[in-house]
């Protein structure tokens, strides 16, 4: 529930004559909106009264960015109409204290993406019903992730595909979280993370090296077509989760990677840990793997 919203009409929900005309998935949390937080309440069907108080909501974020592959570099992104790029909300994010969050909202898809960096606490999400996508540029990068989440900070995708199955080169990890960098990585309803075989894949973690103290999190989320270096001593062309650090796998799916023969574990574990309904389908190489621990969820 919000107390106000933007739609997809440019506007405040509150603000409009009627909802007749407006997709109701496009109806979104908006900069100095309150939620509420779910604390008490009871799922209903409709024809009820529900009663909520101030201590019922939290504000939702501390920043909403609009973005766009027809956005303006130079634009501040607070609203649809000066929607910005995907670096420039990225990097105006990183400006933010540790302590705040920001929305990134895609408008669109988001084709030829270079690098990310994740400074803090980032949401991304798809802006309407459809999903969306961030695809790579088709350029070949060196050992660097393409997707770094950085020490404190955290990334949540939603009804989002980060798709790097044009990239070629040796990149490391997809998405990579360094060891003792206590970042997180979650990975919502309706995202993925996609490989591809024009490059070469690193020794760990082909899709995400998931590092001590760090965690990773897949509800409803797939990571597909990835892979590891074809040697002996190369592990998890999914996941790679190292001693420290933790994973979460609710109703994940891991499709069509590949260990090349010889690496071990779609999914490796040296960490820990907690699955339920996760999905092994068309992969080369044993499900998982390691000297950590697989739980069932709590």
């Amino acid at each position: 529930s919000w107390s106000s919203a933007q739609v997809d009409t440019g506007d405040h929900y509150a603000s409009l004559a009627s909802l007749d005309s407006v997709d109701i998935a496009t109806i979104v949390p908006y900069r100095g909106d309150f939620v509420t937080t779910g604390t008490g309440l009871l799922p209903f069907t409709g024809g009820q009264t529900v009663s909520l108080t101030a201590s019922d909501f939290v504000p939702y974020t501390d920043y909403v960015f609009f973005v766009a592959q027809d956005g303006n570099a130079a634009a501040d992104g607070l609203t649809i109409a000066n929607r910005t790029t995907l670096d420039h909300a990225l990097s105006l994010a990183s400006l933010l204290s540790s302590s705040e969050s920001a929305q990134i909202y895609l408008i669109g898809s988001i084709i030829g993406q270079g690098t990310m960096d994740i400074q803090r606490n980032t949401f991304i999400s798809a802006y309407g019903s459809a999903a969306r996508a961030i695809a790579s540029f088709n350029s070949s990068i060196g050992a660097i992730p393409y997707v770094r989440i950085n020490a404190g900070g955290s990334l949540t995708l939603e009804k989002v595909s980060i798709d790097c199955s044009l990239l070629t080169g040796n990149p490391d990890s997809l998405i990579y979280m360094a060891n003792g960098a206590n970042c997180s990585l979650r990975m919502g309803y309706g995202s993925s993370l996609i490989g591809g075989s024009g490059y070469t894949g690193p020794t760990y973690g082909g899709g995400v090296y998931v590092g001590s103290g760090c965690d990773l999190t897949m509800q409803g989320s797939s990571i597909q077509q990835c892979t590891i270096y074809p040697m002996t001593g190369s592990y998890g062309a999914a996941v790679y989760v190292a001693t420290g650090g933790t994973a979460t796998l609710q109703n994940a799916t891991f499709a069509n990677n590949s260990t090349g023969g010889v690496g071990l574990g779609i999914v490796y574990v040296d960490g820990t840990v907690y699955a339920g309904s996760v999905t092994f389908v068309g992969n080369t190489g044993a499900d998982h793997l390691g000297g950590g621990s697989w739980n069932p969820l709590p």
